[in-house]
């Protein structure tokens, strides 16, 4: 690089920085690239590039230093205005994606438009945008914090397009980073939104018949899921549209040695104007092609570029003396690569100004705990909230303020951390995953040292002990010193049983409903209880109590915790017979339960499931399952019904194409299976009201393909406030199907004798006369529906049943958690408010005479205080609840913060008690929950979206199985712990942060592998 330029860089190497535009003369090695990148950017067909390459392999310094100069300087480009390039003036043309990169593109435009000068790049120097436009733009931005993202996205694509639509050629938006549209996304409704508009927005850009460029870049590990959400094919090029395709662009790191001596040198060689050296230092023979050789031996795999820029900025800023020459002697002396990155990290610790000493290995530890090491032995840096950085800094022992800390860690001189947003970073990254590297590294030559100090400590207690044994056989001081051995023994076998003990009521309690958690848990503490004790051990009590202890837990938990679970895109509950089914991606399984006393350990799959073939998208895309009358088992998967005819051969009815198309405008049908038929459940909003319209299937035209759907609105279920929660439909075989929902009604007055009188929502204590004086009087009702007669008996059946006046005063239950749903096996009705009491209404008496309404009020007792009912998890949801009537007693369900609590009543009294000693483990949230129609298994269903995956959780109720698990053999009883661990998809082992926060050992990390 023997190039004169009029400025150079202040520095000649930039450390963990990424070149910028004013880097441009240092950056090298990438001339072809970024020609072959530019040429594809302009080509005909092209509208969208997705620049791709390996975490380190310069992605943003490409972007920055190499490529944008060069289509602003048109270089090579010829004097063809379609192939001039226009970038927004931001100070940085390049525009970094976070969780909401809609805002960031927005926040571009209307700071672009603010300066005199908006675009660079170019020939014409009359190119701007004129004061009309700018209002305009303006305009149509400037709310973008308040409204929605679909909305922006049709304001951003409108001002893009006004902006290229008068230039003499291309304007191209940069978007850096894309990965974490993806990787900040954590299944909030809000994330989602984000995420989704950010694809809309490419689509739209792609559709568009507009000048317009759109250059993405993004780690290439995140390329396959990025093209999956996009869902725009790059096949479509074959047609030739109007509007221009997608194309790829892989950028490798450098990593040829010749290059990389190339790189070191360039400052080197760089000359000012006045001839001179800009940098004025150089190397000693051989020094260069050591670091290249170290550099490829530390990193075999990983792009080298960012760590070369940290090994040679510490070189140059050390010289000795303002010595123009680096000598090999310095280097050696930094101990080379691995030495030199040790002191950046050292020094980036100490620049905080509160970490030195004991703390600073301490710190090691928390910074490690960003580190992943991913498929194929990659190594990347995770992103952790501030508030689990903390937690991790105060378990390793760390004091101080350690908010203000991880702030200074993101600072210069020597980041070491990126945090989000940087003015008040709310999440944490390592700067760079280069530093992961290193970080893993230092982390196994830490554990192999620990691990060789502490079998030299074996060692050196083993002799110790042995000698000390000896000696006290001829000596009376020999005595002492085994008595003092004794007391270190007693010591450190309470503390271990002391560590053991919190654990396992750390298990026992699950305060999030980890069930996997609590039985890792359990189970390593079991295997290392049941180890023979040492003899010291032996000595001082052995291991007998806390090992008894740790088996009494972990047959308790497993009475709490689920038989069978698993992740399917549907669940359906055959209401008539002890089976479910479960829909997988491609196959349909039928999962049966135990009859009688039978135990079954191992889930029973019947015969009747199949596979199918998946069909291509449509409109329809939730998926339900279940068991339809006369077919058996049935899948419905993205608009097709699938089932096995007579013959055994897998059967497809295309019930999208069978819809009029004016019941596919809006939100279309959702067909499930209730009661043992196809039902499709059509939901509308408009008027500040919801209606629900049921459409029914007959299974013998499905059968013979003759489907048939009137084209006009189904009828007309029911129509209810948008802030109220949808009807709840019975699912009671053989039986007339009903609705049920809570609903608010006026009244005059005051009328005591309702049939639930709940202490705290019925007192009217100072305000009852008030209220009746302004006729504000409220009062909840429970409104129960006959199905069948809104779908065309001449009688329409419906019971309004008032059950508690409605109150506003500040501390009295919230009664959107008041909720209603149908027992499994009865005509009957549970409701409950948010406290511990269910009251249990008999249906049939409600519709033979109304005002012999028949409720039942159940107390609940020996429970803790946490009997709230949780909201379910998809708001339009109501809070879950479930009941049935087994042979000597009701039975009722609901989703509590802290599980799920299930009881049981009892003869002759008002009373009802857990069925075991605390909730259910269910690991958090659902979305339905349900009973078996004997009462003796509990389904709970977990979906954070409609269409996404359903985890299920199956709980064992029955007294057989309480009593196996009381009673069976220890190994007996790990080997179904492992097999419940291993049913959810986390597998039988404790993640990296698990084992860190409980101190598991190395040896116990896989206690189920």
């Amino acid at each position: 690089m023997d190039q004169f330029f009029s400025e150079w860089p202040k520095k000649p190497y930039k450390g963990l920085a990424y070149y910028r535009e004013v880097d441009a003369p240092l950056f090298g090695e990438r001339e072809q690239h970024v020609r072959d990148c530019a040429d594809l950017l302009l080509s005909y067909g092209v509208k969208i590039i997705v620049l791709q390459g390996s975490s380190g392999a310069g992605k943003s310094s490409f972007l920055r230093a190499g490529l944008i100069p060069y289509l602003k300087s048109n270089s090579g480009m010829g004097s063809d205005d379609r192939k001039h390039c226009y970038f927004f003036n931001c100070g940085d043309s390049v525009i970094r994606c976070t969780s909401n990169p809609m805002l960031e593109i927005a926040g571009t435009i209307l700071r672009a438009v603010g300066e005199e000068t908006p675009l660079l790049g170019g020939t014409a120097s009359d190119v701007g945008i004129d004061e009309k436009k700018r209002q305009v733009i303006t305009n149509l931005l400037n709310d973008a914090q308040i409204i929605g993202p679909a909305a922006l996205v049709d304001r951003i694509v409108e001002a893009l397009i006004k902006i290229a639509a008068d230039l003499p050629g291309k304007l191209v938006l940069v978007l850096d980073q894309a990965e974490e549209v993806l990787t900040r996304t954590t299944g909030q409704l809000e994330g989602n939104q984000s995420s989704a508009a950010f694809f809309g927005f490419l689509e739209k850009i792609y559709l568009r018949n507009a000048d317009l460029r759109i250059l993405i870049a993004m780690r290439t590990e995140y390329y396959g899921r990025f093209r999956d959400e996009l869902k725009i094919a790059d096949n479509r090029l074959s047609d030739r549209p109007r509007s221009g395709g997608i194309a790829p662009y892989l950028l490798r790191p450098v990593r040829e040695r010749d290059a990389l001596i190339r790189v070191i040198l360039a400052p080197t060689r760089a000359v000012g104007i006045n001839g001179k050296s800009v940098y004025n230092f150089g190397f000693d023979p051989n020094v260069v092609e050591t670091i290249v050789a170290d550099l490829l031996g530390e990193f075999p795999h990983a792009s080298v570029m960012p760590a070369l820029q940290v090994v040679c900025s510490s070189l140059h800023e050390c010289r000795r003396n303002g010595n123009r020459k680096i000598s090999l002697r310095e280097y050696t002396e930094k101990g080379g690569v691995r030495g030199i990155l040790r002191a950046y990290f050292q020094h980036g610790l100490e620049c905080t100004g509160a970490i030195s000493g004991a703390q600073t290995d301490k710190w090691y530890q928390v910074l490690h705990s960003l580190v992943s090491r991913q498929g194929g032995g990659t190594i990347v840096s995770l992103n952790e909230t501030l508030e689990d950085l903390v937690l991790k800094a105060k378990v390793n022992g760390i004091t101080g303020d350690i908010p203000r800390i991880l702030r200074k860690l993101t600072q210069d001189p020597a980041p070491l951390l990126r945090g989000e947003p940087p003015d008040r970073p709310r999440t944490f990254s390592l700067k760079h995953d280069m530093l992961a590297v290193a970080l893993s590294r230092w982390h196994d030559e830490r554990q192999g040292a620990l691990k060789v100090q502490t079998e030299e400590a074996g060692k050196r207690k083993l002799i110790i002990y042995a000698a000390a044994f000896m000696v006290a056989l001829l000596t009376a001081i020999a005595a002492v010193v085994a008595y003092v051995a004794y007391d270190r023994a007693v010591a450190s076998l309470k503390s271990k049983n002391k560590a053991t003990n919190l654990t396992n009521a750390f298990a026992a309690r699950s305060p999030a409903g980890d069930f996997r958690l609590s039985l890792l848990l359990l189970i390593s503490n079991l295997d290392a209880t049941t180890k023979p004790p040492l003899l010291v051990e032996r000595l001082a009590g052995g291991n007998g109590d806390i090992e008894r202890s740790t088996i009494e837990q972990l047959r308790q938990v497993m009475l709490r915790v689920p038989w069978f679970s698993g992740s399917y895109r549907a669940v359906g509950l055959d209401p008539g017979a002890n089976r479910v089914a479960l829909l997988g991606d491609r196959k349909l399984q039928v999962l049966h339960f135990p009859n009688g006393p039978e135990i079954q350990s191992n889930p029973n799959f019947g015969d009747e499931g199949f596979n199918f073939v998946k069909p291509q998208a449509t409109g329809f895309i939730s998926s339900s399952t279940g068991f339809v009358s006369a077919l058996g088992p049935v899948a419905v998967h993205r608009g097709v019904l699938f089932f096995k005819n007579a013959a055994g051969a897998v059967v497809e009815r295309d019930l999208s194409g069978s819809l009029p198309e004016r019941l596919k405008v809006g939100f279309p049908p959702r067909f499930d299976i209730v009661s043992g038929q196809l039902q499709g459940t059509r939901l509308a909003f408009e008027n500040q009201k919801t209606s629900m319209r049921i459409i029914r299937l007959d299974a013998a035209d499905i059968a013979k393909n003759t489907i048939a759907i009137p084209d006009e609105d189904p009828p007309l279920l029911t129509e209810r406030p948008v802030t109220g929660f949808p009807p709840v439909l019975s699912d009671i075989p053989k039986t007339d199907q009903m609705y049920g929902f809570l609903g608010e009604s006026k009244i005059a007055s005051f009328t005591a004798g309702l049939p639930i009188e709940p202490d705290a929502v019925l007192s009217f204590a100072g305000r009852g006369r008030a209220q009746r004086d302004e006729g504000g009087l409220s009062q909840l009702d429970l409104v129960i529906g006959d199905v069948a007669s809104k779908l065309g008996r001449n009688e329409v059946r419906e019971r309004r049943i008032p059950v508690a006046i409605v109150h506003s005063e500040p501390g009295l239950p919230d009664r959107r958690r008041s909720t209603f749903a149908f027992a499994a096996n009865q005509g009957a009705g549970i409701f409950k408010f948010d406290g511990p009491s269910f009251y249990i209404f008999d249906l049939a008496k409600i519709w033979s005479n109304p005002n012999d309404l028949r409720v039942q009020r159940y107390n609940v007792r020996q429970v803790d205080s946490n009997l709230q009912v949780l909201p379910a998890s998809l708001g339009m949801l109501p809070p879950l609840l479930a009941a049935a009537e087994t042979k000597s007693a009701w039975r009722a369900a609901w989703l509590a913060s802290n599980g799920v609590w299930v009881v049981e009543t009892r003869d002759g009294t008002n009373d009802a008690y857990p069925i075991v000693g605390g909730p259910l483990l269910s690991g958090g949230g659902g979305t339905k929950l349900q009973f078996t129609s004997d009462g003796e298994f509990l389904i709970l269903q977990q979906q954070r979206q409609f269409t996404g995956p359903v985890q299920v959780r199956i709980w064992d109720l029955r007294q057989s199985w309480r009593d196996w698990i009381l009673n069976s053999d220890v190994e007996t009883l790990r080997a179904e712990a492992c097999r419940v661990v291993k049913s959810d998809e986390s597998g039988g082992k404790f993640t990296e942060a698990e084992a860190q926060l409980f101190e598991i050992a190395d040896d116990r990390r896989q206690p189920c592998a």
